[in-house]
Protein backbone atom coordinates (compact mmCIF):
# COMPACT_ATOMS: atom_id res chain seq x y z
CA UNK A 1 0.00 0.00 0.00
CA UNK A 2 1.29 3.47 -0.80
CA UNK A 3 1.69 6.42 1.56
CA UNK A 4 -1.65 8.04 0.70
CA UNK A 5 -3.51 4.73 0.97
CA UNK A 6 -2.00 4.27 4.41
CA UNK A 7 -3.05 7.81 5.34
CA UNK A 8 -6.62 7.01 4.24
CA UNK A 9 -6.61 3.82 6.32
CA UNK A 10 -5.36 5.74 9.36
CA UNK A 11 -8.06 8.35 8.79
CA UNK A 12 -10.73 5.65 8.61
CA UNK A 13 -9.42 4.10 11.82
CA UNK A 14 -9.55 7.53 13.48
CA UNK A 15 -13.14 8.09 12.32
CA UNK A 16 -14.27 4.69 13.56
CA UNK A 17 -12.51 5.10 16.90
CA UNK A 18 -14.08 8.54 17.32
CA UNK A 19 -17.47 7.04 16.55
CA UNK A 20 -17.12 4.54 19.36
CA UNK A 21 -16.17 7.38 21.69
CA UNK A 22 -14.22 5.05 23.95
CA UNK A 23 -10.66 6.29 23.49
CA UNK A 24 -10.60 9.78 21.94
CA UNK A 25 -6.83 10.11 22.38
CA UNK A 26 -6.28 7.10 20.10
CA UNK A 27 -8.56 8.57 17.45
CA UNK A 28 -6.58 11.83 17.56
CA UNK A 29 -3.29 9.91 17.29
CA UNK A 30 -4.45 8.09 14.15
CA UNK A 31 -5.73 11.33 12.63
CA UNK A 32 -2.44 13.09 13.40
CA UNK A 33 -0.54 10.19 11.84
CA UNK A 34 -2.65 10.43 8.68
CA UNK A 35 -1.87 14.15 8.37
CA UNK A 36 1.86 13.52 8.87
CA UNK A 37 1.92 10.91 6.09
CA UNK A 38 -0.05 13.16 3.74
CA UNK A 39 2.55 15.89 4.19
CA UNK A 40 5.55 13.61 3.44
CA UNK A 41 6.95 12.95 0.03
CA UNK A 42 6.92 9.38 -1.27
CA UNK A 43 10.73 9.26 -1.22
CA UNK A 44 10.95 10.41 2.40
CA UNK A 45 8.27 7.94 3.47
CA UNK A 46 9.95 5.04 1.69
CA UNK A 47 13.33 5.87 3.18
CA UNK A 48 12.02 6.27 6.74
CA UNK A 49 10.00 3.06 6.47
CA UNK A 50 12.94 1.07 5.09
CA UNK A 51 15.24 2.39 7.81
CA UNK A 52 12.68 1.78 10.58
CA UNK A 53 12.73 5.45 11.55
CA UNK A 54 9.05 6.43 11.30
CA UNK A 55 9.08 7.32 14.98
CA UNK A 56 11.41 10.23 14.23
CA UNK A 57 8.39 12.00 12.74
CA UNK A 58 6.43 14.20 15.13
CA UNK A 59 3.14 12.49 15.93
CA UNK A 60 4.25 8.93 15.06
CA UNK A 61 4.84 6.73 18.08
CA UNK A 62 5.93 3.11 18.26
CA UNK A 63 2.41 1.69 18.10
CA UNK A 64 1.41 3.79 15.13
CA UNK A 65 4.68 2.97 13.37
CA UNK A 66 3.83 -0.74 13.70
CA UNK A 67 0.37 -0.15 12.20
CA UNK A 68 1.88 1.85 9.33
CA UNK A 69 4.45 -0.89 8.73
CA UNK A 70 1.71 -3.54 8.60
CA UNK A 71 -0.29 -1.47 6.14
CA UNK A 72 2.78 -0.86 3.97
CA UNK A 73 3.91 -4.48 3.90
CA UNK A 74 0.67 -6.46 4.07
CA UNK A 75 -1.90 -3.92 2.89
CA UNK A 76 -3.98 -4.47 6.03
CA UNK A 77 -3.97 -3.63 9.70
CA UNK A 78 -5.35 -5.68 12.56
CA UNK A 79 -6.19 -2.42 14.38
CA UNK A 80 -8.43 -1.28 11.52
CA UNK A 81 -9.98 -4.71 11.11
CA UNK A 82 -10.71 -4.89 14.83
CA UNK A 83 -12.48 -1.54 14.97
CA UNK A 84 -14.39 -2.31 11.74
CA UNK A 85 -15.58 -5.57 13.30
CA UNK A 86 -16.78 -3.81 16.45
CA UNK A 87 -19.14 -1.53 14.55
CA UNK A 88 -22.14 -2.24 12.34
CA UNK A 89 -21.56 -2.09 8.61
CA UNK A 90 -21.92 1.41 7.17
CA UNK A 91 -21.53 3.03 10.60
CA UNK A 92 -18.94 5.51 9.34
CA UNK A 93 -21.19 6.72 6.54
CA UNK A 94 -24.30 6.84 8.74
CA UNK A 95 -22.46 8.83 11.40
CA UNK A 96 -22.31 11.77 8.98
CA UNK A 97 -26.08 12.21 9.30
CA UNK A 98 -26.84 14.89 11.91
CA UNK A 99 -28.16 13.58 15.26
CA UNK A 100 -27.41 9.98 14.35
CA UNK A 101 -25.01 8.51 16.89
CA UNK A 102 -23.66 5.04 17.48
CA UNK A 103 -26.62 3.98 19.63
CA UNK A 104 -29.12 4.83 16.87
CA UNK A 105 -26.90 3.31 14.20
CA UNK A 106 -26.77 0.04 16.14
CA UNK A 107 -30.59 0.11 16.49
CA UNK A 108 -30.97 0.66 12.74
CA UNK A 109 -28.58 -2.15 11.97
Amino acid sequence: MDRLGIARALGETADLLALTGEEPFRARAYQRGARVLEALSDADFGRLLAEGRLTTLAGIGRGLAVVIGDLARRGRSSALEQVRGALPGGARELSRIPNLGLKKIRALH
